[in-house]
């Protein structure tokens, strides 16, 4: 029986996850933690207040919340309260949480080039364009781009936005 290309790209998608997670396991990170390490990362002086991570991840005040207390009895992130209090509370990256980040990015990079064995650079660029362009066609764009949070996010409903945080 013939597959079809959806079967692969979950296939794909499974075989990354699952080796993604027990990369993390290992190293006992959830996902959501790696992604909050490599978010702060990206961040001018790797720091960003809890307003900025609800915005950035779409998720709620407590979420943030909860997330940044359990990094934070762990040494991977520090917080400092600014002049308003919960939400312009201020997470920064660790030397430790840094050195967690590295890591992580070590372990992703041998699993793309495990993914990507045996392609030239020009294959290589020819797929991630492809895909890129299937990701765009689904989502209503040409670009393709990434969401806010960084994951596929699904094509919003016809004349339905997507659900923006409160002010506080």
């Amino acid at each position: 029986m013939k597959q079809d290309l959806g079967f692969y790209l979950k296939r794909i998608s499974e075989t990354l996850e699952k080796l993604n997670a027990a990369e993390l396991r290992e190293n006992g990170l959830t996902k959501t933690q790696s992604r909050v390490l490599d978010f702060l990362e990206s961040r001018p002086g790797k720091t960003a207040t809890q307003r900025d991570m609800e915005i950035f991840f779409a998720v709620s005040h407590p979420t943030v919340t909860g997330i940044v207390k359990r990094m934070e009895a762990r040494g991977l992130v520090s917080t400092e309260t600014k002049d308003r209090g919960r939400s312009s509370k201020k997470v920064s990256l660790t030397e430790k949480g840094e050195e967690m980040r590295k890591q992580n990015e070590k372990c992703l990079s041998a699993h793309r080039k495990s993914l990507l064995a045996g392609f030239s650079k020009t294959e290589t660029a020819g797929i991630e364009a492809a895909l890129k362009r299937m990701y765009g066609n689904l989502c209503g764009n040409e670009e393709g781009g990434e969401g806010t949070s960084g994951s596929a996010a699904k094509p919003a409903a016809k004349g339905k936005g997507t659900k923006k945080p409160s002010a506080r």
